[in-house]
């Protein structure tokens, strides 16, 4: 049993529980809501705090080992030192963060200049402060001043003082000047690599914040890919404008699940979702493969274009293929799914406008007659057919099969010859 705790097995257990009681430590009093910078300072107060009171656990005990005739003072106030400490990570707790970097200032400054007087400035003791110096720029921000300012002077004037009148020890017995070059030699490699522990935990800071921040710059990057296209969103990076571009030609799509109304008082709110997802999911695949942008989605109806933002000479090409797959997807589903589903899409041709709408919830959206027409194809077609206009007719008769429907009278056009879209000329 004994071996399993000081075995090897027993020292990595240990090890493990000394990591996670440091990391619990040093994150006490971070908030989600907080900025990098601050959860980096707060969690810097509580690591230096932990680590003043094992440097003071240490010195305490060495002050019994090496001399407790003389340094019993140093041992004795040990132990209160290292309780007030472990306060200031109670008090980061209770989000008394100024209050927590002040208390820790403070209490170095009196416990150092205690120490210092007792064994004088030959023991080296003074050397602390330019730990502490080094903390002024790593605890505190630029709007902090005023504690940075109060903190260095009154660290320089007790550094004076105790190097120009701290001469003689204030113990029981004097101390030998092999004792002090000693103590001094302790004092210096102390200081030394408290500074050095210092700037380890602020760069391991920094690292572990730069990497949050590049998670985050990634998910923003992908939330925004999702939102707009990738050229909108380089230039609406670059500062705030009006994104608005005409297009002389591009090819609008219009596609919406047949009877979806009734189809959403059958299924529960979830199921519905979760359809939805299921088919516009295997949509936005096809969208990306072949290079088109997707639109939007209102509620059961996908609207995609080609050649926008970035003109494409094949653009009737590329919707119409997408559209065909469409069709296919559809059928894949009605084999995987309960319900049968059926879509009607509409297609046009023409020119239009593009562009970012919004300041905060922004979207990217096209105007312009061929959107009114693209949308008359659809709601005006049959289900599991694809509606073209004569203008994208024109632009697909050499590659594709299409068969005239006939004169269609639409909504604000009149009347207008209209065809379905069948298939490839390869098929």
């Amino acid at each position: 049993m004994l071996a399993g705790v000081v075995g090897p097995r027993g020292t990595l257990r240990g090890i493990g529980d000394f990591v996670r009681l440091w990391r619990t430590g040093s994150r006490l009093g971070l908030e989600p809501d907080q900025g990098y910078p601050q959860r980096r300072r707060i969690a810097l107060v509580n690591q230096m705090a932990m680590l003043a009171a094992g440097l003071t656990l240490l010195y305490g005990v060495g002050s019994l080992i090496l001399d407790w005739r003389n340094l019993w003072p140093l041992a004795l106030a040990a132990p209160p030192e290292i309780a007030a400490y472990l306060a200031v990570l109670r008090l980061n707790r209770d989000r008394r963060y100024h209050v927590a970097r002040i208390a820790l200032v403070l209490l170095a400054s009196v416990q150092l200049t205690f120490a210092a007087w007792l064994v004088s400035n030959e023991a080296g003791v003074q050397l602390y402060f330019f730990v502490l110096w080094v903390a002024l720029f790593l605890l505190y921000a630029r709007d902090n001043r005023w504690i940075s300012v109060a903190s260095a002077a009154l660290w320089l004037a007790l550094y004076f003082w105790i190097q120009l009148d701290f001469d003689t020890p204030n113990t029981m017995a004097s101390l030998s000047p092999d004792f002090l070059k000693l103590y001094y030699f302790f004092n210096a490699l102390g200081a030394f690599a408290f500074i050095g522990l210092q700037l380890t935990l602020f760069y391991t800071e920094i690292d572990r914040t730069e990497r949050l921040l590049q998670e985050e710059y990634r998910r923003s990057e992908d939330m925004l890919r999702n939102i707009l296209p990738a050229s909108v969103a380089h230039r609406l990076k670059r500062g705030p404008q009006v994104i608005a571009d005409g297009f002389p030609e591009v090819t609008l799509l219009f596609a919406d699940i047949v009877g979806f109304t009734r189809l959403a008082d059958k299924l529960p709110p979830h199921e519905l979702v979760a359809l939805l997802n299921r088919v516009f999911s295997r949509f936005d695949r096809l969208v990306e493969a072949y290079g088109l942008e997707k639109i939007k989605t209102v509620g059961d109806e996908y609207m995609l274009a080609g050649g926008i933002p970035l003109p494409r000479a094949d653009h009737p090409q590329a919707v119409a293929t997408v559209a065909l797959r469409m069709l296919e997807t559809i059928a894949e589903l009605n084999e995987e799914l309960d319900h049968r589903l059926a879509l009607r899409v509409g297609i046009h041709t023409g020119e239009a406008v593009a562009g970012v709408i919004g300041s905060h919830k922004f979207s990217y959206d096209v105007w312009g007659d061929t959107v009114n027409t693209a949308s008359r194809m659809q709601s005006q077609g049959q289900p599991n057919r694809i509606q073209v206009t004569e203008a994208t007719y024109e632009r697909l008769k050499d590659d594709f099969r299409l068969r005239r429907r006939g004169t269609l009278r639409v909504r604000g056009k009149g009347r207008m010859p209209t065809w379905y879209l069948l298939g490839t000329r390869e098929r």
